[in-house]
C-alpha cells in the first residue's frame, strides 16, 4: 500500500514537471528578439557577445555572438503578465564591457521578432603615425601597440610613416573619443638602430630624440672681486636641440685648485637653467665661487674651470668645461675668452654624472664671511698674538729696571 502511494506521487511531480516546461516550450511563451550592432559609422560589429538578463527571470540568462553583418538572434521567455525588461550587455574582445543598457518590451509587441538596433560610440581604430627624429628627419623601425598593456597590433614603418589599420586582425579594433578610453592605448617605437620610446595614447606625431644637444659658447669671462672675495664665471652659450624637444636643464658650476696658502674655503656656486621652446637658443650663466685670501700674501694667479652640464628630454647629456687662469690681488681683474672649450658628449642618460657638483636650485651660491678687516685679522691672529706676547715682556721688563 505504502509502496502505491509513493508511487502515484512520484508519478504527479514527473507529469507536472513535464507540463511546466512543456508550457515554456510553446512558441507563444518566448519572444525572438534579432539584435543588430553596429559601430557610429555604420560598419558592423562581428563576434560581439551579447548577454540579455530579463528583470522577470533574473535566474536565466541568455547569450549570442553577432555574425560578420553584425545580427545576434536570442529567444527570450514571457513573463506571465506586464512588460518584459531586459539588462542588456555587449562585450568586445579585449575591451570588455563596451556598452549597456535597459529595454522595455510590452507584451503586445513580441508576437513577432522583435528588432533591436544599437549603434556604438566607437569606429574602427585607423590612424597614420609620422614618426621623425628631433630634427625632422624621417625613422624607420617597428611600432607595436597594445591596450590595457596587452599587445593587440604590431607594424613595421619606413620613410617615418606607420599606418595603423583596425581592420587587419580578426578582431576589430575600436576608436573612442573618449580620452580615457584613448589614453588605455600606448605605443612602443624601436627604431633600426634599436632605440626604443613609448608613449601614452595613440599621437599623430612622434619625435624621438636621438642626438645630444649642440652646445657652443660664444662668450666668457672670469674675474676675482677682492672686496666680496669672490671669483665670478660668465658665458653665453648657444644650444640647439631639435625642432619640438625644448631642453630639459641646463647646469653650470665652477671647479677651483686648492689653495695654496693661507686658509682657503669655498662655496662653489651652481645655477640651473630652463630651456625653453626654441630650436636654437641663448642662454646666459654666470657663476660665484667664493674664496677667503690673505691680502698680504701678495699678488697669486689661480685656476679654475667652469662646467657646464646640458641634459635635453631624451637624456642625451653635453659636458663642456672651460680652464682659465683668474689673478688674485687687490684690485679687481678680469680674464676674458672666445677659446674652444673642451665639450663631452655623453649618451643616452637621465641625469648628470656628478651630482656633487650639479644641484637644482639657488641662481648663485652664498656668499657668506667677513668684512676685510675682521678677515685680516682672523688670519693673521697668530702674528697679533705674537706681537702682543713681545709688548707685554718690553713693558714688564721696563718696569723691572726702572724698579
Amino acid at each position: 500500500m505504502l509502496k502505491s502511494i509513493v508511487f502515484y506521487l512520484l508519478l504527479v511531480v514527473v507529469l507536472s514537471f513535464i507540463s511546466v516546461n512543456t508550457c515554456y516550450a510553446t512558441i507563444d511563451s518566448y519572444v525572438q528578439i534579432v539584435f543588430h550592432i553596429t559601430l557610429s559609422d555604420e560598419t558592423p560589429l562581428p563576434n560581439a557577445t551579447i548577454i540579455v538578463i530579463p528583470s522577470s527571470d533574473i535566474m536565466h540568462t541568455y547569450t549570442g555572438i553577432t555574425n560578420t553583418t553584425g545580427i545576434c538572434i536570442i529567444r527570450v521567455s514571457l513573463p506571465l503578465s506586464g512588460s518584459l525588461k531586459l539588462d542588456i550587455t555587449i562585450r568586445y574582445n579585449i575591451y570588455g564591457t563596451i556598452y549597456s543598457v535597459q529595454r522595455i518590451i510590452g507584451l503586445e509587441e513580441t508576437k513577432n521578432n522583435y528588432l533591436i538596433e544599437i549603434k556604438l560610440p566607437y569606429t574602427v581604430l585607423y590612424k597614420t603615425v609620422v614618426i621623425t627624429d628631433e630634427y625632422g628627419n624621417k625613422l624607420s623601425g617597428k611600432l607595436i601597440l597594445s591596450y590595457n598593456s596587452i599587445q593587440i597590433y604590431h607594424t613595421s614603418f619606413n620613410n617615418g610613416l606607420a599606418l595603423i589599420n583596425g581592420r587587419g586582425s580578426k578582431r576589430l579594433l575600436l576608436w573612442s573619443n573618449n580620452k580615457v578610453f584613448q589614453e588605455k592605448y600606448s605605443l612602443q617605437i624601436k627604431t633600426i638602430n634599436n632605440t626604443s620610446r613609448s608613449f601614452k595614447g595613440i599621437p599623430s606625431n612622434i619625435h624621438i630624440d636621438l642626438r645630444p644637444p649642440r652646445v657652443k659658447i660664444l662668450y666668457y669671462i672670469s674675474k676675482y672681486d677682492p672686496s666680496a672675495g669672490i671669483i665670478q664665471a660668465e658665458a653665453k652659450l648657444q644650444v640647439r636641440d631639435g625642432l619640438s624637444t625644448p631642453l630639459d636643464r641646463v647646469y653650470a658650476s665652477i671647479n677651483l685648485e686648492k689653495c695654496s696658502l693661507g686658509f682657503c674655503r669655498f662655496k662653489p656656486g651652481i645655477k640651473s637653467v630652463l630651456g625653453g621652446q626654441d630650436y636654437s637658443q641663448y642662454l646666459n650663466i654666470t657663476i660665484w665661487y667664493y674664496i677667503q685670501r690673505p691680502y698680504f700674501a701678495g699678488e697669486k694667479s689661480v685656476n679654475i674651470s667652469l662646467i657646464i652640464t646640458v641634459i635635453d628630454p631624451g637624456g642625451h647629456r653635453v659636458v663642456i668645461t672651460k680652464n682659465t687662469r683668474v689673478l688674485l690681488s687687490t684690485n679687481t681683474t678680469s680674464s676674458k675668452t672666445h677659446l674652444t672649450s673642451q665639450t663631452m658628449s655623453i649618451g643616452n642618460t637621465s641625469a648628470p654624472g656628478n651630482t656633487n657638483t650639479l644641484l637644482i636650485g639657488g641662481e648663485k651660491g652664498s656668499l657668506g664671511g667677513n668684512s676685510g678687516f675682521l678677515k685680516w685679522i682672523k688670519n693673521n691672529i697668530l702674528i697679533l698674538i705674537a706681537a702682543l706676547s713681545a709688548f707685554i715682556v718690553l713693558l714688564v721688563e721696563h718696569y723691572h729696571h726702572k724698579g
